[in-house]
């Protein structure tokens, strides 16, 4: 039975359904796997919510002994993007492990970051581990603050079920 309790989760439901904008949820209980969605297999834009994917992809690389979180990448003035974080304003800083990357991308959701690890991994490595989650509406399609790609329309999208899933996954520790 879901402990949020299905009244609640139905009254957010009603409230995301009057915004003004196209949205989605998932809950799921971690104890008896029950769920409750609302538009949860629509690709939404994903933003920073990517992010979780990147990390995940990364930690299969390490698991894989394709990298390890000791593995140095370099960083130059054209890496640096703007928004959250700290590599763009850390400018003697030239290189930086895969291991602080990816805790720089998770816990202050730096851009720079996430960027160094998404070429280091690759966007077609990245989207075969989202595939191979089983993930459909998921995709990395650009690094963050591409404003060329952006501005032709291509953004990263997610769905909120997916998200979920893997969040779930994570929790149980069956995913890396």
């Amino acid at each position: 039975m879901l402990k949020f309790g299905l009244k609640n989760l139905m009254e957010l439901e009603t409230q995301l359904k009057a915004l003004p904008a196209v949205s989605g949820f998932y809950y799921q209980d971690l104890a008896d796997g029950s769920t409750y969605e609302y538009n949860a297999d629509l690709p939404l834009q994903a933003a920073s919510v990517i992010k979780l994917f990147v990390l995940a992809c990364t930690m299969q690389q390490i698991r894989d002994g394709k990298f390890t979180e000791d593995t140095m990448l370099s960083l130059t003035e054209e890496d640096r993007v703007p928004g959250c974080g700290a590599l763009s304003h850390l400018h003697s800083l030239n290189q930086v492990s895969i291991g602080d990357l990816c805790r720089l991308m998770t816990v202050i959701s730096d851009n720079t970051a996430t960027n160094l690890l998404v070429d280091a991994m690759g966007i077609g490595c990245i989207n075969d581990f989202i595939a191979s989650l089983g993930c459909t509406g998921t995709r990395l399609r650009r690094r963050l603050f591409d404003e060329e790609l952006a501005a032709r329309g291509i953004q990263n999208t997610i769905t909120a079920g997916e998200v979920g899933r893997l969040l779930a996954s994570i929790a149980r520790r069956e995913l890396v």
